[in-house]
């Protein structure tokens, strides 16, 4: 599994053969994006259509709220994040656990409160990898993403939604987060892992170099949902 990162929420996954972005950067944040064959799209901020920066998708792209999904083989459960405090119409996001390679990746996207219940909470301890805004107000501040961290001890822990070059809104560094965990990881492009390479104790934190370049494209593609549950599965 490969993950790049464009700044904010935004991912590249490659895995199974395929391509997942998550939260695609949408015009006015300052970045660039990034150019490639997304086959779905996860978006945590939901459900209402975005102006993409790269493209205007479609609800056959994408997927927006929570369920759980098949896509290729590949298992994604959406879970309906707590409200933001700030929140006037009580409207959540969507958390994304992603299943594949015997890897578990968890997205936080653009949470604001770790008010998270205790199913909630039992999943994100599942995850191998949390992806988790660290840069403060209107997401997760350094504080309380190192809290959480501390209680889902996952293997790896990628900081997100923190000031980068170009990004026009006030966010803080990453710096606060990786002095409350005690490291001092070097950048990477991107980071690619193997279930058999997870075998260390305790938390690595990884920071990610942003690739802000092209602009990402999407292959059509549509959700079935079936009548007796909440299991879908993306057609291609």
């Amino acid at each position: 599994m490969i993950l790049n990162w464009y700044g904010e929420a935004s991912f590249r996954v490659q895995t199974g053969g395929i391509d997942i972005a998550v939260d695609p950067l949408e015009t006015g944040t300052g970045l660039n994006t990034s150019r490639f064959k997304a086959a779905v799209i996860l978006d945590t901020k939901g459900p209402i259509p975005r102006p993409y920066a790269s493209q205007k998708a479609t609800e056959e792209h994408y997927i927006t709220g929570p369920g759980e999904y098949e896509v290729k083989g590949i298992e994604i459960h959406g879970i309906a994040a707590p409200p933001s405090p700030k929140a006037t119409d009580g409207q959540s996001g969507t958390i994304y656990i992603v299943r594949n390679e015997e890897i578990t990746v968890a997205f936080l996207g653009y949470t604001a409160t770790t008010d998270f219940s205790p199913d909630t909470l039992e999943l994100l301890q599942s995850a191998d990898i949390l992806c988790v805004p660290v840069g403060g107000d209107p997401y997760l501040d350094a504080a309380a993403a190192a809290n959480l961290v501390k209680k889902v001890e996952s293997r790896i822990v990628i900081p997100t939604c923190y000031a980068v070059p170009d990004l026009n809104r006030k966010a803080l560094g990453v710096e606060p987060f990786l002095k409350l965990m005690g490291q001092k990881p070097e950048p990477q492009e991107k980071h690619s892992i193997k279930a058999k390479e997870l075998i260390w104790e305790g938390t690595k934190i990884v920071v990610m170099k942003t690739l802000t370049h092209e602009i990402i494209k999407t292959k059509r593609c549509k959700i079935k949902k079936s009548p007796f549950s909440c299991f879908h599965v993306l057609m291609f």
